[in-house]
């Protein structure tokens, strides 16, 4: 239960049906400080009152207790752009380790907050595999927001047509993460998400695997990488300029088929 969205709830019935505090106490048979309380996020009304402020409200309980499935998606999409502005630079790196020691250090797998760090990982990761290079000098926390809020709209349609509760958050959570594959796979079938793809798969090699083998950093996980023998690692070097001539090469294509405008 979200005792902030309950409390914001209960006033919403309150002013919908034009009564006060003292009016809404007495049909339900307590104080008016306890109504203030609720309304405060102060305390929770116990299961008989909430199936009676339900009844008095026209909805249902898991209504009142999670909201509208649309306030539901929303607030997941608040959490998930929270995530993202609040993360140092460079994003993606930053983020996904950060979610992904929070879900290996985590006790309680259970928990509401550990299942919504795996869905995000999941989430993010797609929707960063499809971000926009740097050198579009497109603001990659920006272009998270976006990503998050196409999504968020998508999954809202799709939850009304389905008749989709606020209370299922799992299967919103694999809605937004279908929504996320949906998008990729067909922004990657125009010519900007193919000249995107194609250097991103490139610089997730050249920026951030080889440099990893090369000097011995550690991976995501924790464990520690052994630094290659001296054959692999002029192997990895000469690997290195291979890589980079690739990345010129998709640069020299994007701009000679219009994709990519090269304005220096």
């Amino acid at each position: 239960m979200d005792q902030v969205t309950l409390g914001s709830t209960i006033k919403d019935i309150r002013a919908r049906l034009g009564i006060d505090q003292s009016q809404l106490a007495d049909m339900l048979g307590v104080t008016t400080s306890t109504i203030s309380r609720w309304e405060n996020n102060e305390s929770v009304p116990r299961v008989k009152k909430l199936k009676q402020i339900a009844q008095i409200g026209h909805i249902s309980v898991e209504e009142l207790q999670y909201s509208t499935v649309d306030n539901t998606i929303n607030q997941i999409a608040e959490k998930l752009s929270g995530m993202v502005m609040q993360t140092l630079d460079p994003v993606p790196q930053n983020l996904f380790n950060e979610v992904h020691m929070h879900v290996a250090l985590s006790a309680a797998k259970d928990s509401d907050e550990y299942i919504f760090k795996k869905f995000a990982y999941r989430f993010l990761k797609i929707i960063y595999s499809d971000k926009y290079m740097e050198h579009v000098k497109i603001d990659s926390k920006q272009n998270g927001i976006v990503g998050i809020n196409y999504c968020a709209a998508q999954v809202i349609q799709i939850a009304k047509r389905l008749n989709i509760q606020a209370y299922q958050t799992q299967l919103l959570y694999d809605l937004f993460v279908r929504e996320a594959e949906a998008h990729f796979a067909e922004e990657t079938r125009t010519n900007e998400g193919l000249f995107n793809l194609a250097m991103f798969s490139v610089e997730d090699i050249y920026a951030t695997k080889i440099p990893k083998l090369l000097h011995g950093e550690h991976q995501n996980d924790g464990n520690s990488v052994e630094l290659p023998n001296s054959i692999n690692k002029k192997y990895l070097q000469e690997l290195e300029k291979i890589l980079k001539n690739c990345e010129n090469e998709i640069y020299r294509l994007g701009v000679k088929y219009g994709i990519y405008k090269d304005n220096e």
